[in-house]
């Protein structure tokens, strides 16, 4: 069966035309301006497996994705390879999990990426922030909200002290963290009132910073509506909590968002891992 599939690179815009031949080989032909390349099984010229991978993950063929990611990280762990280079392979691998809903698996495999960038680049450097992130929404995912509460508490003051109040990142871990208080079904409703006071701080700056149409801007409006009906749906459960200063109103909110099932039973809404 023969797959084509729309291919942009460092080489340009081609047509990369996937056939599966057996479960493990595969053969790749790729013709765009960077002319002819290919990658069967092992070899690779030109036309790597982490371009195979997107191509494939990008026209949703994301078990297909997995399989190559799979023995590509089994490829570089026999042949040595370390450090950054086999990070971003296992953190690629970590999405494609993530993909097909094997959620502990990827959780697994950002836990250990987030600990081997930290001992390789140090609590400060960016791309460990990034992981701390990315691991942090793992954790979300997988219900296991204390560890992602309190990495996140801890790594937050280094962004704010490193990469500045408004920098994209920065901001996309405090939303992060909103969500590990709003996503918690035990969250009581100081932690709510918390949760959409952080998201009312972050949105407008992250608007200014990244400009309305970012994709960022549109899942902060999201969260902030999440958090909201959260607060609201609590609220109504507790006598006398009535609204409060945060300006979180009934009809803000509309009746289907306040009677939404617990967040444990609707575990497609929690935050993808590399966001």
């Amino acid at each position: 069966m023969m797959r084509c599939l729309m291919q942009g690179g460092c080489g340009g815009t081609g047509v990369v035309c996937v056939s599966k031949t057996t479960t493990e080989s595969w053969r790749v032909r790729s013709v765009g301006r960077a002319g002819r390349r290919t990658w069967v099984g092992r070899r690779r010229t030109g036309l790597g497996p982490l371009q195979l991978v997107n191509g494939l993950s990008a026209a949703h063929y994301h078990a297909d994705a997995l399989s190559v990611g799979e023995a590509e990280l089994a490829m570089e762990v026999r042949l040595g390879t370390s450090g950054v280079n086999l990070l971003a392979t296992q953190g690629n691998l970590a999405i494609r999990y993530h993909y097909v809903g094997k959620h502990e698996e990827a959780l697994l495999m950002r836990r250990d990426v987030y600990s081997g960038t930290l001992k390789l680049l140090g609590e400060e450097n960016s791309e460990t922030l990034r992981e701390s992130m990315c691991f942090s929404s793992a954790l979300i995912q997988c219900s296991h909200l204390d560890e992602a509460k309190s990495l996140l508490c801890k790594m937050i003051p280094v962004a704010r002290r490193v990469l500045g109040e408004s920098h994209e990142l920065n901001l996309r871990m405090r939303r992060t963290y909103a969500q590990s208080l709003y996503y918690d079904d035990g969250a009581t409703l100081d932690d709510l009132r918390e949760a959409v006071t952080i998201i009312e701080d972050v949105a407008p700056t992250t608007r200014r910073v990244l400009g309305g149409a970012h994709p960022t801007v549109e899942g902060m409006g999201r969260c902030l509506h999440d958090a909201q009906a959260a607060l609201c749906a609590r609220q109504a459960l507790v006598p006398g909590a009535g609204s409060d200063a945060h300006g979180v109103v009934h009809e803000q909110i509309t009746h289907k968002a306040t009677t939404r099932a617990p967040r444990a039973a609707r575990p497609s809404a929690r935050p993808a891992p590399w966001q």
